[in-house]
């Protein structure tokens, strides 16, 4: 059976490379998602705002 050995810490390297990349990877999908969130509390927010407006504006009529 094979097994892997560490030749000069080359194993230590390649799995600090991994390590880096997926957390580099999830931290870029955090951010994108919490953007989205960002995104859909903006638009809730001006539908809010413009339906209140339409409201006021019925009001005054």
């Amino acid at each position: 059976m094979y097994r892997l050995k560490s030749e000069r810490g080359v194993l230590l390297i390649v799995s600090l490379f991994i390590l880096f990349l997926t957390t580099t990877y999830g931290a870029g999908f955090l951010l994108a998602y919490e953007a989205q969130i960002q995104t859909y509390k903006s638009l809730e927010f001006m539908k809010l705002r413009v339906t209140m407006e339409i409201i006021n504006s019925y009001r005054n009529m």
